[in-house]
């Protein structure tokens, strides 16, 4: 993958790592358990592609 994909994927990383924080704060007061849920989740999404593709070629 050239150097450009890769940085474009890890700025579409972060606004995925933001909206799961906004996400958390926004829905925590109303439900806590699923916000936190839902934020591990997103979590757990971007750290799956994160390594599928910045360590594909090892």
């Amino acid at each position: 993958m050239s150097l450009i994909h890769k940085l474009l994927f890890g700025v579409f990383a972060l606004f995925l790592i933001f909206v799961a924080i906004v996400f958390l704060i926004g829905d925590y007061q109303e439900n806590p358990l699923f916000s936190i849920f839902i934020f591990i989740f997103i979590l757990y999404v971007v750290y799956y592609l994160a390594i599928k593709i910045f360590f594909k070629e090892l």
